[in-house]
């Protein structure tokens, strides 16, 4: 796969997770103050999963471990833990 296409993808991983702890900075003001703190472990975990998109397509072996929920989409372990963390969690 492009290693072009997956830094792509970790940009606006990237950019979305700036944003969204820039809202969960300033914006978010839930009832329960317990909230920000699961907010603020969502977002590093999406940041964390940021940079393994990133750095994904330059190791030696970026497929050293395949889950298959789509037949045509197969990025590897990092791309579908991250895909799933975001449809998740997000």
């Amino acid at each position: 796969m492009d290693p072009q296409l997956w830094h792509k993808v970790a940009a606006i991983s990237g950019v979305a997770a700036l944003g969204l702890g820039t809202y969960g900075a300033h914006g978010f003001k839930p009832k329960n103050p317990s909230y920000n703190d699961v907010w603020r472990t969502a977002n590093l975990y999406h940041l964390v999963h940021t940079a393994a998109l990133l750095a994904a397509p330059i190791t030696s072996r970026p497929n050293i471990v395949i889950w298959r929920p789509f037949d045509y989409w197969n990025p590897g372990i990092f791309g579908d833990v991250s895909f799933l963390f975001l449809v998740i969690f997000f």
